[in-house]
């Protein structure tokens, strides 16, 4: 299965988020795309509870087939597989679904930034990465 990956803190759910999920659900390519809150914000930022962004994620995509809100960060980072990075979730995927090819959507801002990502390269061997623009 193709498998698109949707991250963020989702705190809130925004029109820009329902905006990116409409149009890759759109593009008819992938098999499913999963919404995955994040259970720790990189930078300490205080975030509303994680199963009230669940929850506002599970209402904002209710209407999209195919599209499901996972809580995979919570659990890798609750039981230490993960120090929050995109590099530690995916390996984990890779592991635990190890039959399905992912990929992983980010914004241009994100994409310019991901040779400081924690081990940027072998992430980049992993996934193929969704890059889109703003506007």
């Amino acid at each position: 299965m193709k498998i698109a990956l949707y991250g963020g803190a989702f705190d809130p759910v925004h029109n820009g988020h329902i905006a990116v999920v409409d149009f890759i659900h759109n593009l008819n390519y992938f098999d499913e795309i999963w919404i995955l809150p994040s259970e720790h914000h990189k930078y300490d930022k205080t975030m509303s509870s994680f199963d009230d962004r669940v929850n506002m994620c599970k209402l904002s995509f209710e209407e999209y087939e195919n599209v499901y809100v996972k809580s995979i960060e919570q659990f890798i980072y609750q039981t230490k597989l993960s120090d929050g990075s995109t590099y530690d979730l995916i390996r984990y995927l890779k592991e635990i679904y190890s039959e399905n090819e992912f990929y992983f959507i980010i914004g241009e801002d994100n994409a310019q930034s991901i040779n400081q990502w924690k081990e940027s390269e072998k992430l980049r061997e992993m996934l193929r990465f969704i890059t889109l623009t703003r506007g």
